[in-house]
Parts: structure tokens; C-alpha cells; sequence
């Protein structure tokens, strides 16, 4: 505080970068009060702190994220194989962007969807993680012909009647009848534009479910407020107990083993580069490098075979071709610029 109010007349000194790093970790982590002598400057509580304040003079770029700590994350998408491993075909990172740690997973599932369909590796369908999965990414990815595989957010009340319970006209999504078998008096859309049936007092007074149901009991009826969303998100919660969702969710697990393998065969981990031009680059570096690994151990398989099948012959030669077999493959194996940049 002293420092930035000896140097505030001095422009030339308010124009340096030191200068306003100073000015943003007083507004970001301190409360000012008072003026003249009676001013005091007090450090905020840690949850008053934005998650996008200045977390290192030397890396301005950071952010802050209370699982992650301070710096950066990025955003992987690979590829997976369904049926029986291949090892002859390797899974691939097609995307990697970095971004800092402050940032919702939400937002990086689209810019991943359109950045692989400008290089024509765009996918059919994403299995992700919760965050990823929003009714709006849902619909998004829809329209551009991508199916999102991810469980809905939040948590549906056990033990009470869901919106899934309905009966709905498919067509214009009011409702036809109740989990009881009653028809509403009225069903349709409000002003705000949500939906809106209306039941009788009676009928609902009189039903076992009163306490469990989403109705809203009024003085004159019963009420059943809704949106298209939430109508989207219950039926999504009644799929994800089904054998079909869990068969396609359960390869998400797989992107873990990525993430360990970028940190440890490829140092991922932490850095040496500060800076998120920086950071982005050597990520998008450890990727390819990933990439290439994997892409030599699929030629590997690939040329490993025939010569396994040959050697197995009982043929007067097989011994010579074995020998010939093993130093090609000592060859390979000690030559990386062969494995990597060869077919």
C-alpha cells in the first residue's frame, strides 16, 4: 500500500508492469478501509478471493482451482477401441489445449468438438465426465452430430417422485397423465414460457405420493412447474440406470491411464515453462511425443508378427531366419528415429 501510493503520481512508474502487479494483488487478495491516517488494509479471506487472481508475479497467466492448487490444466481427448485391444492400432490424443487451472471443465468440451471437425477427426460420440456433461453441452454437441455419453449433474432425491415419473405428450412435452394415472385439468405453458399442469386439490389431497411428489399444493389446486431442461435431465437419470449407458460409460476410466502415462513417460507433470503460450506449446509437444510412442509400439506389433510366424516353421533354416529376426528387432528397438518417423 505504502509503494503504490508514493509512486501513483508518477506515470511513467504506473505504465511498468511491476507496478500494476502491485496494484492487482492489493484490489485481488487485501480490503482497504479508511482514508488519510485511518487507513487499514487487511488480507481477504481465502473464499473472497477470485479464482482468476494473480497467483505468481513471474506467471500472471495462472489460475487457481481449490482441488488442482494454482497453474494450469488441460483438456485431452483420445481415442478408444470398444472390442478386443488391438495393439496393432494405437489410441491417439486428438486434442489437447491448456488452460488455467481457474477455468469449468464445462467450457472446454465444445472447443474440443469444433477443433477436431476442422481437422476431420471429430467423433461420433464424447464419454466424459459429469462437468462435460450439461443439458446446454448436450444439445450443442447434438447439433453437430456428436452424442455426449456423461452422467447428469447433480444429484436426483431418493426416495421422491421424478419428473420422469410422468407420462408427457412427446410431441409438446405437457403432461398426460401423473405416476397415479390422474389426467391434469390444464396443461400447457406459462408466460414465463416453462410448463405448467394444473391438478385437482382433491385428487392430490388424497394421493400417497403428496409428500414425495414435485407437485406444489395450493390454496385452489395443485401444480406441476417444469422446464424443457429438466425434463431433458430427469429422463437422462432414468438412462443412466440402464445396462446399455453403463456398457458405453464404463471406457471413461480409460483416459485416466492417459493422464498417468503423459505424466510420467513424457514428464507432463510439472514444468519447466511459465506462461500459458508456454505451457500450451510443451503440452501439445507431450501429446504428439505420446502420440509417437504409442504409434511405435503399434509398428512393433505390427512387424513382430510375421517374423513370429516364420520362425514357428519347422524348416531347416528356421534357426537362421531367428537369428536374422533378432538382430532386425535389436535394430528397431535401439533406432527410435526408424520407429518414428518409418512405416
Amino acid at each position: 500500500m505504502y509503494l503504490i501510493e508514493l509512486f501513483r503520481p508518477y506515470g511513467a512508474v504506473c505504465d511498468l508492469p511491476e507496478y500494476r502487479l502491485l496494484v492487482r494483488v492489493l484490489d485481488e487478495h487485501f480490503t482497504v478501509t479508511g482514508t488519510g491516517p485511518d487507513t487499514q488494509v487487511t488480507v481477504k479471506p481465502p473464499k473472497d478471493v477470485p479464482s482468476d487472481s494473480l497467483q505468481n508475479p513471474s506467471d500472471t497467466t495462472a489460475g487457481y482451482d481449490a482441488h488442482k492448487g494454482s497453474g494450469y490444466q488441460a483438456q485431452i481427448m483420445e481415442t478408444y477401441q470398444t472390442e478386443q485391444r488391438d495393439k496393432k492400432k494405437p489410441d491417439l490424443i486428438t486434442y489437447a489445449e491448456v488452460e488455467p487451472a481457474n477455468k469449468h471443465d464445462a467450457y472446454g468440451l465444445l472447443p474440443a468438438i469444433n477443433a477436431t471437425s476442422e481437422r476431420t477427426c471429430c467423433p461420433d460420440d464424447v464419454v466424459c465426465d459429469t462437468l462435460y456433461g450439461s443439458d446446454d453441452n448436450v444439445l450443442k454437441a447434438a447439433d453437430k452430430g456428436v452424442e455426449i455419453i456423461a452422467p447428469a449433474q447433480g444429484n436426483a432425491p431418493v426416495g421422491m417422485t421424478s419428473l420422469s415419473d410422468f407420462v408427457f405428450d412427446p410431441s409438446t412435452n405437457a403432461v398426460i397423465r401423473c405416476p397415479e394415472g390422474h389426467t391434469p385439468e390444464w396443461a400447457g405453458h406459462t408466460i414465463k414460457h416453462r410448463q405448467k399442469a394444473t391438478f385437482a386439490k382433491t385428487t392430490c389431497s388424497a394421493c400417497h405420493r403428496l409428500n414425495r411428489c414435485p407437485v406444489y399444493y395450493g390454496k385452489k389446486a395443485s401444480y406441476l412447474y417444469y422446464d424443457e431442461a429438466q425434463l431433458r435431465i430427469a429422463h437422462r437419470r432414468v438412462s443412466e440406470q440402464s445396462i446399455a449407458f453403463k456398457d458405453k460409460y464404463r471406457w471413461r476410466a480409460g483416459i485416466e491411464g492417459t493422464h498417468s502415462h503423459l505424466k510420467s513417460d513424457v514428464g507432463a507433470g510439472r514444468l519447466r515453462v511459465r506462461g500459458l503460450a508456454a505451457v500450451r506449446f510443451t503440452i501439445i509437444l507431450k501429446a504428439l511425443g505420446l502420440n509417437i510412442l504409442r504409434c511405435a509400439r503399434a509398428l512393433n506389433a505390427r512387424l513382430l508378427l510375421p517374423f513370429t510366424a516364420i520362425c514357428s516353421l519347422r524348416y531347416p533354416l528356421s534357426n537362421l531366419v531367428r537369428s536374422l529376426y533378432d538382430k532386425i528387432y535389436s535394430l528397431l528397438v535401439n533406432n527410435n528415429r526408424f520407429l518414428c518417423f518409418h512405416r
